[in-house]
């Protein structure tokens, strides 16, 4: 009741203006006049009505255009918007060493994985046990982030920065880390059943009997592949 009192308060006061008033009279008045002459002397034709549907059409399409053009850039500006949050949001939790820092890094990744992009930076975050299933991470800078413990069943990961990365009794099945810099990463117990090392480069890296890999023939396919590796695995 307040806001219908309000509204009826606003439109009393936009029409108690003398010449508002006297504009809005003369204008009906006029418009009166105009609709009356042009019907008495046969103006509103078949011709003049194709001409107003004409018009219409037209202006009907530009609005359709004009809107979509709207539409596209609000939604560009929208996902620009979003991703600059996403990434600032990560950064914000970079060099935190909590299971927070974890889950909110994880949540942002998918969100910004929704977008169809790929996080600016994950130097050095704290991922433990984060569930990363399937995430896209191509490219991602990951050296020195600590993803011990981490669900990276069926990543991508490949060309991804992983130079000291901790990936210890983190899951990789099915991971795509073909490309990838794994350079002094810690594979200890780390399950890499079924994920492609294709051209990844194995130089100084960590492992344990309970580290799980492909098939030997799958591994062989990545670079600098260990000595000891090689021989625990019949790799010539």
């Amino acid at each position: 009741m307040r806001r219908r009192g309000q509204r009826l308060g606003f439109w009393k006061r936009l029409f108690s203006s003398d010449t508002l008033r006297n504009l809005f009279f003369i204008f009906i008045g006029v418009s009166a006049v105009l609709w009356f002459v042009s019907w008495r002397t046969g103006f509103y034709d078949d011709d003049w009505l194709q001409d107003v549907l004409v018009e219409a059409h037209g202006m009907w399409f530009d609005i359709l255009i004009l809107g979509l053009l709207a539409t596209v850039l609000s939604i560009v500006a929208e996902k620009k918007q979003n991703l600059q949050r996403y990434n600032e949001e990560i950064q914000d939790f970079l060099g935190w060493q909590s299971d927070e820092a974890s889950y909110r890094i994880a949540g942002n990744i998918r969100r910004i994985n929704q977008l169809g992009e790929v996080p600016e930076t994950l130097s050095g975050a704290y991922l433990v046990n984060a569930n990363l299933l399937s995430a896209n991470l191509r490219t991602a800078d990951l050296h020195f982030a600590n993803l011990s413990g981490a669900y990276l069943v069926n990543a991508k990961l490949s060309h991804a920065k992983l130079l000291s990365a901790n990936l210890s009794f983190a899951d990789l099945s099915f991971a795509n880390l073909s490309f990838a810099d794994l350079r002094f990463a810690n594979l200890l117990s780390a399950n890499l059943r079924s994920a492609d090392l294709s051209l990844a480069d194995l130089s100084n890296i960590k492992w344990d009997e309970d580290t799980q890999w492909p098939a030997p023939e799958e591994v062989a396919k990545a670079r600098n592949i260990p000595d000891a590796l090689k021989q625990q695995l019949g790799i010539e």
